[in-house]
């Protein structure tokens, strides 16, 4: 087995780099990665300056896990990719991961203010 990873390393050792203009890297992945990051944290400003502060944390881990479920059919079918680029599969983890931790700042106080009712879009000025 490890005679053939380093062979298969040896082979494609022109492939592997992150030069621009490699040949050997695809690059649909990484600019779905950089759209959807691009898409979330756009939201994630958006949602800033025009939400209440209750809602832009579950908001945002919504649009991230969204993202991930929008590219997780892609990464299925491209699940014959080189493990040893960046795949989409790779992709829909990451998105996910960010999902997590955007859901994960979430506090519970604001969760049971949110499920209330007391975080619309004009709490900000009922205080």
């Amino acid at each position: 087995m490890v005679r053939w990873i380093s062979r298969r390393i040896g082979n494609d050792s022109a492939h592997v780099g992150l030069r621009t203009g490699d040949a050997g890297a695809p690059v649909g992945p990484r600019a779905a990665f950089v759209g959807a990051v691009a898409v979330g944290f756009g939201a994630w400003g958006v949602f800033q300056a025009t939400l209440s502060p209750d809602l832009v944390m579950p908001l945002v881990a919504t649009v991230f896990f969204v993202l991930a479920a929008v590219l997780g059919p892609l990464a299925w079918l491209r699940r014959g990719m080189s493990p040893l680029n960046v795949t989409y599969s790779d992709v829909v983890g990451a998105l996910t991961l960010i999902g997590v931790f955007a859901a994960a700042a979430i506090e519970p106080e604001q969760m049971m203010r949110l499920i209330e009712g007391g975080a619309g879009m004009n709490s900000k000025l009922e205080r």
